[in-house]
């Protein structure tokens, strides 16, 4: 049994170190023979939602650099939900959903910092700060 282990060490040994023997001149292995490409493109960029002013219907974001003026945004609650945490059969029980699973999208008309101003009021409820609502940006292309 010790010499075929022996063995199988051996021979994981050397196979690894034929893989990442590689080019000595550029320093790559000879298995990472993956064609270059460009960078994945971010398709949506997002940030926190922090408050909403519904008279000014401005959202306060932690983070607007990736937003500009007449982006659409999705503003969507990602969670809140009540469940039940005692110890009875109940256990997991959704108690309330609050207003998690609500979205809705919306243009962005001005950009002050971190507060986006919309061009539509919104017509859902967000609980801000105390749940996890988020700002999507999402992008327009012309096919």
């Amino acid at each position: 049994m010790k010499i075929l282990l022996l063995l199988l060490i051996l021979f994981s040994n050397a196979v690894f170190s034929e893989l990442y023997r590689g080019d000595k001149t550029t320093k790559t292995s000879p298995i990472a023979h993956k064609p270059q490409h460009d960078p994945p493109e971010v398709v949506n960029e997002y940030t926190a939602a922090l408050a909403f002013h519904a008279c000014k219907n401005e959202i306060t974001v932690a983070n607007a650099s990736a937003f500009k003026v007449g982006d659409t945004g999705l503003v969507v609650q990602m969670k809140c939900i009540v469940i039940d945490t005692g110890n009875t059969a109940a256990l997991g029980t959704i108690l309330d959903y609050k207003n998690a699973g609500n979205y809705e999208f919306n243009y962005i008309s001005q950009k002050s910092v971190n507060v986006l101003t919309f061009k539509n009021q919104l017509t859902k409820y967000y609980d801000m700060p105390g749940g996890v609502v988020l700002l999507i940006r999402v992008p327009f292309k012309l096919l």
